[in-house]
């Protein structure tokens, strides 16, 4: 007990170093060493590389994640997979892949304003749609469609400044068409 305070760990650790479950870390063999008056050249031990267990770790938990969920990579574990994690997914309402609500607006000059830009402006793809502008003059237009498309969908579409001064605006979910 008074051995395990000295080296500020649990006294059950000097049972399993001792019993050899565990190898001692280098900072609590030169405690012990000098404590016992000794030095390190008298005694017969071998010092492991750092990261010294990982490739059996590594192996073991490969092993046991084979046995558990089958090999890695077939198409059953990739179809398991992706099912639970759009479970897991679709249960927390916060999540990147949730599926945002939208408001349907009614027709109004802002409805005609929006579908004006998207024509002249916009485009549309399989999962969002985006609004190119230029950089220089349209900063503070991309505000106002920022605002224009909160109004009217509930959405925060996020927005962008590139490298080439083009302000992209992108709108998700799809839903809004």
């Amino acid at each position: 007990m008074q051995l395990a305070s000295i080296l500020s760990i649990h006294p059950r650790t000097i049972r399993d170093w001792r019993r050899g479950k565990f190898t001692i870390p280098q900072d609590s063999l030169n405690t012990l060493i000098k404590l016992a008056g000794s030095d390190i050249k008298n005694l017969d031990i071998e010092v492991l590389p750092t990261w010294w267990h990982n490739k059996d770790a590594g192996r073991n938990g490969g092993e046991m994640y084979a046995t558990k969920y089958g090999a890695p990579g077939t198409q059953q574990s990739r179809k398991s997979g992706g099912i639970a994690s759009y479970k897991r997914r679709s249960e927390n309402k916060n999540d990147i892949y949730a599926r945002s609500q939208i408001n349907y607006p009614s027709n109004s000059y802002n409805l005609a304003e929006f579908i004006g830009l998207m024509i002249g402006d916009g485009s549309i793809g399989r999962y969002q749609i985006s609004i190119t502008l230029d950089g220089k003059t349209d900063v503070e237009y991309a505000n106002y469609i920022v605002a224009l498309i909160n109004s009217l969908f509930g959405v925060i579409p996020k927005y962008r400044q590139c490298i080439d001064k083009i302000v992209l605006l992108y709108a998700y979910p799809r839903l809004i068409l």
